[in-house]
């Protein structure tokens, strides 16, 4: 249950951060690099954090077998 919440926590984070860039950058005049260079920072670390989440979920399934 808590890892479903965190997933659709960091779901809405990341979809308000990655429309926050682009309407910054379309508002402040960013460069085209700056804007893209951002955006895939910030792809890495989401990526990273549904895989320590997925990681997690797992771990917990793995923990569970071996006590069977």
């Amino acid at each position: 249950m808590k890892n479903r919440l965190a997933r659709v926590i960091l779901g809405v984070i990341t979809l308000i951060l990655f429309t926050g860039i682009f309407f910054l950058s379309d508002s402040q005049h960013w460069p085209a690099h700056v804007t893209i260079g951002l955006t895939i920072i910030l792809f890495v670390i989401i990526n990273v954090g549904f895989t320590w989440l997925f990681w997690q979920s797992r771990k917990h399934y793995l923990n569970e077998e071996e006590e069977n």
